[in-house]
């Protein structure tokens, strides 16, 4: 993943891309940053969309495909990454939206990604997963092992990677804050010890 993004972060600012470079780097960021099907990339919506300081929010306007019956629609949220713009992923819908905005004037170029060609109707999932292999490809990565896929697997491995990291820290710090109170709470006991045997040789003497 570390080849991807280092990749994306050499095509430079969003201003200066192609509609189609910026098509392929916008796809690619909201595939790494929240692991999702190549389906659910294809149904999400200009129109359905609210951004916000922490990032940018899509409501779903279809079941995914991995939910289950009954169970409610979750919106897909993806965060902002105020420390590199070029690799934050709303920076790039912004850009992405506002240099397709002209393609906006029917009701099938609601969707957010829209075809490259004319008349730039709303992409099929395949389209998306053909569009995140290209970029694969044109970072260096060998499409033939790595599908597109892969990507959401490899962004999986890492949050987990940094959850278990995360979790390792906090169990640390608790732990050395348990250690430190019992080493507080000993010293105590000791000096209160101290105390009471000076206070009993006082009384016996």
């Amino acid at each position: 993943m570390a080849k991807v993004t280092a990749h994306i972060n050499s095509m430079g600012e969003n201003v200066t891309l192609s509609i189609n470079d910026l098509t392929l780097k916008t796809v690619a960021l909201l595939a790494l940053t929240r692991p999702s099907r190549s389906v659910d990339l294809a149904k999400l919506s200009r129109v359905h969309c609210k951004y916000s300081p922490e990032g940018v929010t899509f409501a779903p306007i279809a079941v995914a495909k991995q939910s289950r019956q009954g169970k409610p629609l979750t919106d897909f949220f993806f965060a902002r990454f105020p420390e590199n713009k070029n690799l934050c992923p709303v920076e790039a819908v912004q850009a992405y939206t506002d240099k397709t905005k002209n393609r906006c004037a029917g009701e099938t170029q609601q969707m957010l990604f829209l075809a490259l060609i004319k008349p730039h109707n709303a992409v099929t999932p395949s389209t998306i997963a053909r569009w995140i292999k290209l970029l694969l490809s044109k970072a260096g990565i060998d499409t033939i092992i790595f599908k597109a896929h892969s990507v959401r697997g490899a962004a999986t491995s890492a949050a987990a990677s940094a959850a278990i990291q995360a979790i390792t820290i906090q169990a640390i710090t608790i732990q050395a804050i348990t250690i430190q109170a019992i080493t507080i709470q000993a010293i105590a006991i000791q000096t209160l010890l101290k105390t009471l045997a000076s206070a009993m040789m006082y009384i016996n003497g």
